[in-house]
């Protein structure tokens, strides 16, 4: 059965149905889900992106394809403007906005009206024609924490951004990982919102090279008003890739890592932004600040044990958030790309993550390729107590790939 029957099912009326109903259950008159409770309003330069993610994440849970998901995310926003503050609109010192209860209350009755037209109606998905172009798998727990404040971006085509817009990313991949600490509201709001920031970057006027740079800068200058007016804590760490044509370009600030499957060996990209590295120590002393040694864990300004984050805006001159970058073009040798949380690469060897790997192509077919990244995390978060956050990228056709790892022993 095509995609374009399937979406046009009963079976898609009825998981929208099933998403409408755990909305409701969940909480029947304001949503709680990814709403960030310290936040006092929400700002129209946020609005949209905020509520995108509401609703493809509302609609992920009940395993409707992320493309269509992202399809009646910006339907709602485009729809409901008014109501939502949701017009396409430029970062602004001086927004409009509402209060956070009225602008939820909105969001909801919206986003239940939106579900039941189109779970009683009939409508066209298309699926955009790149998305498969890079299968992926996902992994994600909370492990011993009381809360889940990892979050990720997966977009193997960043053409579901804003689809009515003529931007430059149409066929530019996506994939990223937060890894927030005082809380979920940093990593949440990159999430959402990062997607927007490189949409708005013109490939016209910007080298490829300084779009994640600038994307950071962007985002960086948000949280921080964000921050600022809500007084908030927290921050997050951030390793981020976009794929163009055939070259990944990756940046990163704190320890959530990145690797290659290159040939044989899981290389790491990455190198921590943490009190361990020399080379950031001096960075952190010549910026004024010191290491303390708080109950045995050295940290910045007895802060945090990473030396860049976003958040945090008190401590920008030692805890900043200027990444880090690098670049590579996939070669006949690069297979997968790895993006995880400090809770998979502190606890986890790279050999012992490429050992599950082969332990898992050897044990089942290609077809069953999205489970990998479960059974390679869940292999790590066993030797961890931190969340935990998994990504698995593949850089070439999942038999390919399964074709190279079945090789390993042969050779």
């Amino acid at each position: 059965m095509s995609d374009s029957v399937y979406l046009n099912s009963e079976h898609l009326r009825s998981q929208i149905a099933s998403a409408a109903l755990a909305l409701n259950q969940a909480c029947p008159n304001i949503p709680g889900r990814r709403m960030r409770n310290q936040i006092s309003h929400i700002r129209a330069f946020d609005a949209r992106g905020e509520a995108v993610y509401y609703v493809a994440n509302a609609l992920r849970q009940h395993n409707i394809p992320l493309w269509v998901a992202y399809n009646m995310g910006y339907r709602l926003v485009d729809l409901y403007s008014e109501e939502l503050i949701s017009t396409k609109s430029a970062f602004d010192e001086n927004p409009q906005s509402r209060s956070v209860l009225e602008w939820r209350v909105a969001l909801h009755k919206n986003t239940m009206k939106l579900f039941h037209t189109i779970a009683t109606g009939y409508y066209n998905f298309e699926k955009p024609v790149n998305w498969e172009k890079y299968s992926f798998s996902s992994y994600e727990h909370k492990n011993f924490k009381s809360t889940m404040e990892d979050k990720k971006i997966i977009l193997p085509s960043m053409s579901v951004i804003e689809p009515n817009l003529d931007h430059d990313y149409k066929d530019v991949a996506l994939f990223a990982v937060f890894d927030g600490h005082g809380g979920t509201e940093c990593a949440d709001y990159c999430a959402a919102q990062f997607p927007g920031c490189i949409t708005d970057i013109p490939l016209s006027s910007t080298s490829v090279d300084k779009v994640l740079p600038t994307a950071f800068e962007s985002i960086d200058k948000r949280l921080n008003y964000i921050c600022f007016n809500d007084d908030l804590k927290c921050g997050t760490t951030a390793s981020v890739v976009i794929i163009v044509e055939k070259t990944v370009h990756y940046a990163w600030v704190g320890d959530s890592g990145i690797a290659v499957l290159r040939d044989k060996e899981l290389q790491q990209l990455t190198i921590p932004h943490t009190v361990d590295n020399s080379d950031e120590i001096k960075r952190v002393v010549d910026a004024g600040s010191e290491i303390f040694e708080i109950m045995g864990s050295r940290r910045v300004d007895g802060l945090l044990n990473i030396t860049r984050a976003f958040g945090h805006p008190y401590h920008k001159k030692s805890i900043c958030s200027i990444p880090d970058t690098g670049k590579f073009d996939v070669g006949d040798n690069d297979y997968l790309l790895f993006l995880a949380s400090d809770g998979i690469w502190d606890f986890t060897t790279k050999e012992d993550l490429l050992t599950s790997l082969v332990q898992f192509v050897k044990s089942n077919p290609p077809e069953e390729y999205a489970q990998v990244a479960s059974f390679v995390g869940s292999e790590a978060r066993t030797k961890s107590t931190d969340n935990v956050i998994l990504l698995i990228v593949f850089l070439k056709p999942v038999a390919d790939v399964w074709e190279h790892i079945l090789g390993f022993d042969s050779e």
